[in-house]
């Protein structure tokens, strides 16, 4: 063997052998080798992602999940940093980053909202994935700007659960190097955007359960099982000077009977605007039945 020439090193391989001899139409064994660190990688994704969900499942916080998340495709993408954004009347802003230092995640965050030639802002207005695979290039001068040389791509991943569905944010993905995501990557992004949606999707039906167990749905005061809560703490304290108010609507009996219930439904509404109004934000108002309220007023008020 020639001085120049260099050994095979050995390396670890996943052999699959299937057993074709006895069909007339084979007759040979098929042996398929594979790279064990990709069956490796495909595992350990798939358990942190098992993770991920049952965090979610369990109830973690929105943000808490979205950290995971971000923790999550940084381990899948190795290099990259990542920040998400959520939606809030129409605009986002940064809630949640895992590695990223706090400096560039509050610049990414203001040029959010000032820049629409942000990959991130791009991606948010237009619902659709954005990849920024060499911000040397002219219509991402903006963007290096504000990375001021932390990063040399940005890849932006809308928060949905598929295409077309509603957008609830982005989660921008910064990598050192110029990269075109190759056809593993897509798969991550995707899968981060979906395990973010569903998040999303996940708190919003948690507050909206805390919400309607303690919220009137027709005024959007306390509800029964609130105010009746409240009263009873209130009479537990040692503290006097406590004011119950109990008030019912006279005559709601007509208003029902001669121009509909949708009436009736918006005099009910009025009053409790009336009535919140009158207390302030000093005591609690509730619906204690039909055409009934109930307002507790706190010392000092």
């Amino acid at each position: 063997e020639r001085p120049e020439q260099q050994q095979a090193q050995a390396a670890p391989v996943d052999v699959v052998a299937d057993n074709h001899l006895d069909d007339p139409d084979i007759g040979l064994v098929l042996i398929s080798l594979a790279d064990p660190r990709d069956r490796i990688r495909s595992v350990q994704l798939l358990s942190a992602q098992a993770q991920i969900v049952r965090q979610i499942a369990l109830g973690g916080d929105y943000r808490s999940a979205l950290v995971s998340i971000l923790q999550f495709v940084e381990s899948a993408l190795p290099g990259f940093t990542a920040i998400a954004y959520t939606s809030s009347g129409g605009q986002c802003s940064e809630i949640a980053a895992a590695r990223m230092s706090q400096a560039l995640a509050d610049r990414l965050r203001a040029a959010f909202d000032d820049d629409p030639c942000m990959p991130g802002a791009a991606a948010f207005h237009e619902q659709e994935t954005i990849i920024a695979a060499d911000l040397g290039e002219p219509r991402w001068v903006s963007a290096a700007a504000v990375v001021a040389g932390e990063a040399s791509s940005i890849w932006s991943v809308p928060i949905r659960l598929e295409r077309g569905a509603s957008c609830h944010g982005v989660i921008d993905l910064l990598g050192p190097h110029v990269a075109h995501p190759r056809d593993e990557d897509w798969a991550i992004l995707d899968l981060v955007s979906r395990l973010a949606a569903i998040a999303h999707d996940h708190a919003e039906l948690q507050d909206r359960l805390r919400r309607d167990a303690t919220v009137d749905p027709l005024t959007l005061t306390a509800n029964r099982r609130l105010i009746t809560e409240q009263l009873a703490t209130a009479m537990a304290t040692s503290q006097a000077g406590h004011v119950v108010c109990f008030i019912d609507i006279d005559r709601l009996k007509v208003v029902n009977d001669g121009l509909g219930h949708e009436a009736g439904d918006a005099v009910i509404r009025q009053a409790a605007t009336r009535l919140h109004d009158a207390i302030g934000e000093s005591g609690i108002l509730g619906r204690f039945g039909g055409d009934e309220f109930v307002a507790l007023i706190r010392p000092g008020s």
